[in-house]
């Protein structure tokens, strides 16, 4: 097993990631996000303008947005 962890460290980013990935723009409903996460099976996804990567949403984001919402409602 330390043999296996020892060839990750000759590993680059380029190596492993992901080259198909789901992204959304700034104006996307929340929701639409939530829905790509859900169907792709992953937790955060980038939020890019054009070729600008503008920053990234998780699921945890939501979560706290609607938390904070609600507090706000009460």
């Amino acid at each position: 097993m330390e043999k296996d962890y020892s060839d990750a460290l000759t590993l680059k980013t380029g190596d492993i990631m992901s080259k198909l990935v789901a992204s959304a723009s700034p104006d996307m409903p929340v929701m639409k996000a939530v829905s790509i996460m859900c169907v792709q099976k992953i937790r955060r996804i980038p939020v890019v303008q054009g070729n600008k990567l503008m920053g990234i949403i998780s699921l945890g984001d939501v979560h706290k947005a609607i938390f904070a919402n609600s507090l706000k409602g009460s």
